[in-house]
């Protein structure tokens, strides 16, 4: 089930100036988080009551964290505000998230990690310490790497990543995102998940596994929060000046609550979402009904398609746009590239031999993300034409030579009687440049020499009828019917 929550919008017109120096101060405090440290930034509503009871055991939280953190937090937190907690307070002990998978632009920033430049300290002032957390603040993102509570990934224009949960649940973030990792923690106990993340802005989609009642996985925005149990959905903040926030459910049966802060009730309303339908939330807005999404576009699918790459779908029906995304081919959710295209027609220059995984929606007017149409591909640049260097027939034996501009992997032979090219009389497949078959008598021949790919993508094949030499006995019949000629 998902639960979308909106958050109470903040209708006070000010802080007053006692206000605002303290929210400066708590926004921009420097002092630093340790590694004992969780680090949790304040959404809209959150309150330092609110929040110690929520993730805290320790009595008096909300009058100690203020002098924890060095700063008097005002009455209001704004959003924003990024508060230490000890990791001794926590009812329940923070994991770490694995990142999965990185492509192109990816940015990690970890809590409590100064990034340095080049050159801004000399060596006559570093110590031995300070060089080690250089080392580490400096270094780039890797598969592998574990990202603690509060860290920041964010991904340029052609950049992506994947991010693996504890409970093995897969966030993918596609290219000009930004989330938080808000809470990312595990009951020792039960192994009760509980992972929070925050979506700034871009798109993200998320594969979350079946779970126990009690845990927890939710991505939440400016405008929303969604809380998730075994689906596959969605996730779209246009920018971070959007209030809007759009999901589209492929996967499980969902829920979407709005708490009805106008009239202070504790009863929530709630529209069940099934898998093939969105909804575009708003904040300050009551919840619109579910939308259902655009059928996934038909395509005519092939094993292995010529490079550069050329694909073309059925257009569906109210389709804005569509939406091509390229994955590796792994079980896991690799995202290389993310296009958006205004035809139902794509031509791609610029990749690589391999194999892949695609997937293709449509868009509606609402920009929500269709169905999406999956598929597995490989391609490759098609082979160069043989060019033959020998094709003959002597008394009983057909022999080939060929080459190729480029040589590829395999070469396909097929014979044919020449009467007949629909079926062949013998068909193999070489690795060599020659070929040699003996036939069971003297016959006019019709051969075809292919090239083919490391994926099986054959290229344009060489043609050839190859006539047998006229034999002796025919050469003798020959010469005595001259002589008799000569003789009259």
């Amino acid at each position: 089930m998902l639960y979308i929550n909106q958050p109470e919008q903040n209708t006070k017109s000010g802080l007053g100036l006692k206000s605002l120096l303290l929210f400066f101060l708590a926004l921009f405090s420097a002092v630093p988080a340790s590694a004992e440290d969780w680090i949790y930034t304040v959404r809209p509503g959150d309150t330092l009551w609110d929040l110690c009871l929520e993730y805290t055991t320790e009595k008096g939280c909300w009058q100690k964290i203020g002098p924890y953190n060095e700063v008097d937090f005002p009455p209001s937190l704004a959003p924003g505000t990024r508060i230490k907690f000890p990791m001794a307070w926590l009812k329940t002990q923070p994991v770490n998230v694995e990142l999965l998978f990185i492509y192109g632009d990816v940015q990690v920033e970890i809590p409590g990690k100064k990034q340095l430049s080049a050159g801004s300290m000399s060596l006559g002032e570093t110590s031995i310490s300070d060089l080690r957390n250089r080392e580490e603040s400096e270094q780039k993102p890797y598969v592998g790497m574990e990202l603690p509570v509060g860290t920041s990934v964010s991904t340029g224009a052609d950049g992506s990543a994947s991010l693996k949960f504890a409970d093995g649940s897969v966030l993918v973030l596609d290219a000009n995102s930004k989330i938080i990792l808000d809470l990312l923690s595990q009951h020792n106990s039960t192994g009760m998940v509980d992972s929070r993340i925050r979506l700034l802005q871009g798109s993200t989609r998320s594969k979350v596994q079946k779970r126990s009642p009690r845990s927890h996985f939710s991505v939440s925005s400016p405008s929303a929060v969604a809380a998730v149990r075994g689906t596959e959905f969605n996730f779209v903040v246009p920018d971070e000046q959007s209030s809007a926030t759009l999901s589209s459910v492929f996967e499980g049966n969902i829920a979407v609550t709005q708490e009805d802060k106008t009239h202070k009730t504790n009863s929530p309303s709630v529209v069940e979402i099934p898998a093939g339908y969105g909804i575009r939330i708003k904040k300050g807005e009551a919840l619109a009904s579910p939308t259902p999404l655009l059928a996934a576009p038909e395509i005519n699918k092939q094993a292995v398609y010529a490079l550069p790459l050329e694909l073309e779908w059925q257009a569906v029906d109210a389709a804005q746009s569509y939406r091509f995304q390229l994955l590796e081919d792994t079980e896991q959710d690799k995202l290389l590239r993310t296009l958006s295209i205004s035809e139902p027609a794509l031509s791609l220059s610029t990749l690589d031999s391999g194999c892949y995984k695609a997937q293709i929606s449509a868009i509606d007017k609402n920009d929500l993300v269709g169905m999406p149409n999956k598929f597995q591909f490989c391609a490759e640049q098609a082979p160069s034409r043989a060019t033959l260097l020998q094709a003959k027939l002597s008394k009983k034996t057909l022999s080939l030579q060929w080459q190729f501009e480029r040589q590829p992997a395999s070469t396909r032979i097929e014979l044919f009687h020449v009467d007949n090219l629909q079926e062949p009389i013998y068909s193999e497949t070489t690795v060599g440049n020659s070929f040699e078959y003996s036939l069971d008598k003297r016959q006019q021949i019709y051969a075809k020499v292919c090239g083919v790919g490391d994926y099986g993508l054959e290229g344009e094949c060489t043609q050839s009828e190859i006539l047998g030499e006229k034999s002796k006995a025919w050469h003798v019949f020959l010469l005595m019917m001259l002589a008799v000629i000569a003789g009259l």
